[in-house]
């Protein structure tokens, strides 16, 4: 059973633990309730659990991003995939011409809905069984002009930008709107699109993009270039898909000296729930830099979105688990992005949580049903406005036990913004039950 996940805080890091059996270790995940995830212990290093010696499963995730600075080296360290320091440049060094929206002093930060402008329409197409399947070099040829560069860059002090990382990204329409993964452009303080070229890409020819919005909870960034003329991509129907089927990854691994590479494999799995959605197992090479990139079927059609993969199961290492979104998610996605920047309806708790096993629990001597412990509370939220604080245990939403995420989360989900939520909590310290009551806030990415 899930749990919870875990994210370094520069977001380019995440641990997924699963649960088999009534397992003896005190520890089990934090879940960032007010929509994205963070590290325990607040360093960014993920938290590492305990070894385990009854059955729990502790699953190594990696973004697949390129990062370069920061926790990005520890990921690409992991990987062993070494790359060479980058330039710091000015706004002008990237920009080719084309200005963005929002002003270069200011930057571009993630999420932020700074795009108003023309309609996307995004078709999903019947998986083309009734074609015969094409070559890899005709996928190719197909699929690559579809695929960007997506650079993350930070401002210095200087005044100009130092790129921070990269990524991939899918167009999804002539006039320049790009699809991509949202710990790809997360944090930045502008982002820029590089395009394809038979002879490679380069980050001197770029365009600055605005966010038009982005959906941590999903992964998923909308982008727009003021370009047009572009090849998009076509959308195949991720429902349709079979487990065996062949399937190729495009994107950037490694940065843009290996843009627009291509590699083959198997659809591994379909609906893998790993906590926030159901994932596309897939054995295709998916190395840091294929972030934001296109899965495609025989027909070249993008069945999916490359994110993640698996790099360690308890401890051992591991190869050929990678991860994709699927299509039918991501565009569903990209259409509430371009209309709000971020995706309605969602609630906020505003609460980071824990889960305690059963058997830990009990060893401390805490009540039936004290299982969920807030680590914190988000300062000015409306929870902790309502007087709820760190160090209690949830034990009922609206009336509902919980003992686990799934389970909170289940009733959180069930909630709108502008309800009111009452959380019944036990202090240990006091030894007594109360309950805090609020209004559900609404969670903006």
């Amino acid at each position: 059973m899930f749990d919870g996940v875990q994210k370094s805080l520069t977001g380019r890091k995440r641990l997924l633990a699963f649960a088999e059996g009534g397992g003896s270790d005190n520890w089990q995940p934090y879940y960032d309730f007010r929509g994205g995830y963070t590290s325990p212990d607040g360093s960014g290093n993920g938290g590492k659990p305990p070894k385990n010696n009854s059955g729990t499963v502790i699953v190594i995730v990696v973004c697949v991003a390129v990062f370069l600075l920061l926790a990005g080296l520890a990921v690409i360290g992991i990987l062993g995939l070494g790359l060479g320091g980058l330039p710091s440049l000015t706004g002008s060094d990237v920009q080719s011409g084309v200005q963005s929206a929002t002003s270069q002093a200011d930057g571009i930060p993630s999420g932020v809905h700074s795009y108003s402008g023309d309609d996307l329409d995004i078709s999903i197409s019947d998986v083309a069984s009734s074609t015969a399947e094409q070559t890899g070099v005709v996928v190719a040829n197909k699929v690559c002009p579809s695929i960007v560069g997506v650079l993350n860059y930070e401002s210095d002090r200087t005044g100009g930008y130092t790129l921070l990382g990269t990524g991939s990204g899918i167009i999804l329409s002539e006039d320049g709107f790009i699809v991509t993964n949202y710990h790809v452009i997360e944090g930045a303080d502008m982002v820029a699109v590089t395009l394809y070229s038979e002879s490679g890409m380069s980050e001197s020819d770029s365009y600055i993009a605005d966010v038009v919005g982005g959906d941590s909870t999903t992964d998923i960034a909308l982008l727009k270039i003021n370009v047009s003329g572009l090849i998009p991509a076509e959308f195949a129907d991720s429902d349709q898909i079979l487990v065996g089927e062949t399937v190729y990854a495009v994107g950037n691994p490694g940065g843009l000296e290996l843009s627009a590479s291509i590699t083959q494999g198997l659809i591994s799995g379909i609906n893998r729930n790993l906590g926030t959605m159901g994932f596309i197992q897939t054995d295709v090479a998916i190395n840091p830099g294929n972030s934001g990139g296109a899965l495609v079927n025989v027909y070249g059609q993008v069945i999916g979105i490359t994110s993640e993969k698996i790099i360690s199961v308890s401890d051992i290492s591991a190869e050929g688990l990678g991860l994709a979104i699927p299509s039918n998610l991501a565009v569903d996605i990209v259409q509430m992005l371009l209309e709000y920047g971020y995706v309605p309806g969602r609630i906020s708790l505003g609460i980071t949580v824990t889960a305690y096993t059963d058997a830990y629990a009990e060893a401390i001597g805490l009540p039936d049903g004290c299982r969920l412990f807030v680590e914190s509370v988000e300062p000015g939220s409306n929870a902790a406005g309502a007087g709820l604080e760190s160090g209690v245990f949830i034990t009922q939403v609206n009336g509902q036990p919980v003992a686990s995420v799934d389970q909170l989360r289940s009733e959180r989900d069930k909630c709108l913004p502008g309800d009111s939520i009452s959380l019944t909590v036990y202090s240990p310290g006091a030894g007594q039950y109360y309950t805090v009551t609020f209004i559900a806030e609404e969670d903006r990415g």
